[in-house]
């Protein structure tokens, strides 16, 4: 259920930005990423990502493998 400034907010997006058919307000930055992926995968009918490796992407399985975080030893 959206919070009546979310949807404000959508609608002055919607209203300033023509190109903007639809917008979706997500719970996190991860929760934003899992379904960019999801949607990327639809589009192009492949399986396969290509993650740049030691970054942060957000806290999915698919996407923490391979993070390093500075300072630490792992």
């Amino acid at each position: 259920m959206l919070h009546e400034y979310e949807y404000k907010l959508a609608e002055l997006i919607c209203r300033n930005i023509p190109s903007v058919e639809r917008f979706r307000m997500l719970g996190s930055g991860t929760e934003a990423v899992m379904g960019a992926l999801r949607l990327a995968r639809i589009k192009t009918g492949k399986s396969k990502i290509i993650k740049i490796g030691g970054a942060y992407h957000g806290w999915s399985d698919q996407m923490i493998y391979d993070l390093r975080i500075p300072g630490t030893r792992f």
